[in-house]
């Protein structure tokens, strides 16, 4: 209320302020003892808790009085506990406390977030002033989590949040690094292999080996910690009616590796004689490249109306002794030889078997 108690009228600028900081002014016209009223008007902020003096002035004089402003409700958030580290797949667990800081009572969400997304909701919590409030929330972790997450718990006035470890289970890796292939019929075949344990933690598992889906052998109780590897080696006797291949896989509970194992039988891939045709107590000399073989006999034979003979020759090198190996074979066949078989046409042969007694024959006419 402003009163003009003067003898004449006057007009003035009437102001408003709030700890000394004009909010409002204006200028009123009052004859000699009139008076009028208004209003003003401030909005409070969280930095006025407490008081704030306001004042009302004219060019001759000024009304103050200070005013009390109590804090509205205020959630402030704590996390008292949570899971400080966790393994893929396994729950995390963050505990809270919410306590009403304010003067007054209030009414507010409690939001959970992981990584910054919203994951649940405690609605409409409310707290008189000075109370508080615990509860928890729980977060099922799961692929792509690792290496941690950040679990927050947010009122509309304060937030809370913890880093999480979130460990990679152990994951058993294979590879297959080497495999005798090709391999003969009827030899063993070793498959070398490599296990890594790419987890975070240490892991037991057991190793298998298939051969064309049938289990074969296993390896039991294996256990690696972190970034541990080991290898080792699987052996498969071949069998008949391997060829021509074999698919072998090595299997841990994570993952699995294949190969192709080419399995062969013998193979003779030239026969030569020094001279062909006929030919009278003379000497001949047969040359004979065979592959894949653990036995070799090469020779000529006669054919007559009535009369056929056989004469083996003698290998001049070491059986094949591994698949993919060629090797030469020369016989002689001397002329005391020969003898028996009289005149006539002589075809050179070769013969050519391995440990499983797969053959093969050859003749050059």
């Amino acid at each position: 209320r402003v009163e003009n108690t003067g003898e004449e009228a006057d007009t003035q600028n009437i102001e408003f302020t709030v700890d000394g900081s004009v909010e409002s002014s204006g200028g009123v016209t009052l004859d000699s003892g009139e008076s009028t009223t208004g209003t003003f008007s401030y909005t409070t902020t969280s930095e006025d808790v407490g008081t704030v003096d306001v004042a009302v002035s004219s060019s001759d004089e000024t009304a103050t009085e200070t005013v009390t402003v109590e804090q509205k409700g205020f959630f402030e958030t704590t996390i008292t506990n949570s899971s400080t580290a966790v393994t893929e797949g396994e729950t995390a667990t963050v505990d809270y406390k919410i306590e009403n800081t304010g003067d007054r009572e209030a009414t507010q969400d409690i939001n959970f977030s992981v990584d910054g997304i919203q994951k649940d909701t405690k609605s409409d919590v409310t707290l008189n002033a000075g109370e508080n409030q615990t509860g928890s929330f729980e977060y099922q972790t799961q692929s792509g989590d690792e290496p941690n997450i950040t679990a927050e718990i947010a009122s509309q006035d304060d937030n809370a949040s913890e880093t999480i470890t979130v460990n990679e289970p152990a994951f058993f890796a294979v590879s297959i690094t080497n495999t005798t292939s090709p391999v003969v019929e009827g030899e063993e075949a070793i498959v070398e292999y490599r296990i890594k344990n790419d987890g975070d933690l240490q892991g037991t598992q057991d190793i298998s080996f298939s051969v064309n889906d049938t289990l074969k052998d296993r390896r039991t109780g294996i256990t690696l910690n972190a970034s541990e590897t080991t290898t080792g080696s699987f052996a498969y006797q071949t069998e008949p009616d391997d060829t021509p291949n074999v698919s072998v896989k090595i299997e841990t509970q994570d993952s699995n590796a294949t190969r192709l194992i080419t399995v062969v039988r013998p193979q003779i891939n030239t026969l030569v004689v020094e001279e062909s045709g006929s030919r009278i107590n003379d000497t001949a000399t047969i040359t004979a490249e065979v592959a894949n073989a653990d036995n070799v006999t090469i020779g000529l034979t006669a054919g007559f109306t009535s009369f056929r003979t056989s004469t083996d020759g003698t290998e001049t090198t070491d059986p094949v002794t591994s698949a993919g190996d060629t090797k030469t074979y020369t016989a002689t066949i001397e002329q005391s030889a020969l003898d028996d078989a009289g005149d006539g046409t002589f075809t050179p042969f070769a013969v050519a078997t391995d440990k499983s007694g797969n053959e093969v024959t050859t003749t050059n006419e």
